[in-house]
């Protein structure tokens, strides 16, 4: 069978789906911390100016909501400006075969549709899970060529996700999915050279909006290649995928479900996740030989090939880039031994204790029996501290607990509304399940 038709109908397909109980342990907290990451990021500037922008060529009205207002618009406006606003300060979820970001695609594309036909919160959830199947088993598809050629998952593979949730809310059939997801392949993106710009998150709004439109458009009748990932000028081909035509797609979608086998990694800090190990390993060294930074000679992060591919800022200027630098984030766990939504202000990244301290850190991608992060700290005396860093916190195998999930939805959302709002909203996230319709703000 074609992937095309394998994915089609394994979304056309009600009688694939996960428990109602397996749903609610898992994409409940993705939705809580997605919506939770998605309210602080409508305090970034890329967010206000996206806005401005939607509020010119894109609202309309209609039933989705604008997340963290009153205000309800069309689905597609919606997905775009909540998605963007999830990506907005880097904090939301990360899923390894899919080498992006599932969430902050799926969330506000599901939520959209669903507010637009009513969908419950059990249909809704089940649309996520099987956009986070595509997500992965298309991922792993690609490969990592197609990341080190330079392109951003989170939109290439994410419009694609986002594409299959709202088929599956909307109801088409295995015909329309396939028109859909041509569509949607030939809405895809998005550069990793923008990293560290306010054009990242607008990757991710993007693909949640080209998802929603593919399905819609294919619902009322346009069509596409119905084969849009077979032959030398596919999809795959296009995007560098490390998948060949020569080997059949046998993906095994659903056995078992990748929401509950690879998983999420939930973000413990809001800065790219090819820095999470060395924070952690970092904290844990400050804090267990009390190490001021004047006792610092250096640092060496050494890791497996690729690892901090996307770490593309050794002096970063600003907040933004800050996120993407391996330098800036050692140095603020050492200075400050806390990394969290303060850290990454474009004043923060500028002290001159920091900047100074950039050329301590260096860092080693050669090292391929590596499963995590080492790293070596030498001090002013000529000793030397180590540790490896296999998991980070928020890993499938080294989870938030629910209630660090939900005190980061608190931390996120009290930048907009007061705590006990947030804690209602938090509320009807967490019973998602059970809720006959999905409005969340209103």
């Amino acid at each position: 069978m074609s992937i095309i038709n394998e994915l089609s109908e394994f979304i056309s397909n009600k009688e694939n789906h996960l428990s109602k109980e397996d749903l609610s342990a898992a994409a409940t907290r993705a939705f809580i911390d997605t919506v939770g990451v998605g309210l602080f990021g409508t305090q970034q500037e890329i967010w206000s100016l996206a806005r401005k922008v939607g509020e010119k060529f894109y609202s309309q009205e209609g039933q989705s909501e604008i997340w963290g207002t009153q205000m309800k618009t069309s689905p597609s406006y919606a997905a775009w400006l909540n998605g963007l606003a999830a990506h907005a300060a880097d904090f939301d979820d990360v899923n390894s075969p899919m080498r992006g970001h599932p969430s902050t695609t799926l969330v506000p594309a599901a939520l959209a549709v669903a507010q637009d036909v009513g969908a419950s919160g059990l249909d809704t959830l089940d649309a996520y899970a099987v956009g986070f199947e595509v997500a992965s088993r298309v991922g792993e598809l690609m490969g990592y060529n197609h990341y080190t050629k330079g392109w951003h998952p989170t939109f290439t593979v994410g419009v694609l996700a986002s594409c299959a949730a709202a088929a599956r809310l909307l109801n088409l059939s295995v015909d329309q999915i396939r028109y859909a997801l041509g569509i949607a392949a030939s809405l895809s993106g998005g550069l990793r050279l923008n990293f560290g710009t306010m054009t990242k998150p607008l990757h991710a709004g993007e693909a949640a909006k080209a998802g929603v439109q593919a399905a819609y458009m294919a619902q009322v009748g346009l069509t596409a290649n119905p084969d849009i990932f077979s032959g030398p000028l596919s999809f795959f081909h296009i995007f560098d995928a490390e998948f060949p035509d020569s080997v059949e797609f046998t993906p095994q979608l659903g056995q078992p479900w990748a929401l509950l086998n690879s998983g999420i990694d939930v973000k413990k800090y809001p800065c790219c996740y090819m820095t999470h190990r060395a924070i952690d390993g970092c904290l844990a060294l400050a804090t267990e030989y009390n190490l001021s930074p004047e006792q610092v000679s250096s640092v060496h992060i050494e890791t497996k090939p690729g690892e901090q591919s996307a770490l593309i800022y050794d002096k970063p200027e600003d907040g933004l880039e800050g996120k993407f630098s391996i330098q800036y984030t050692v140095a603020s766990a050492l200075f400050d031994r806390n990394i969290s939504i303060s850290t990454f202000t474009d004043e923060q990244v500028q002290r001159p204790e920091i900047q100074q301290f950039f050329s301590k850190v260096t860092n080693d991608q050669n090292h391929p029996e590596y499963e995590g992060t080492h790293i070596k700290i030498t001090l002013t005396d000529g000793s030397s501290i180590e540790k490896t860093v296999e998991h980070p916190r928020g890993a499938p195998v080294n989870p938030l607990s629910n209630e660090e999930i939900e005190q980061k939805f608190l931390d996120c959302a009290i930048y907009t509304m007061p705590i006990d709002q947030a804690s209602k909203i938090s509320a009807k996230l967490w019973n998602l399940v059970e809720h006959d319709e999905v409005a969340i703000f209103s």
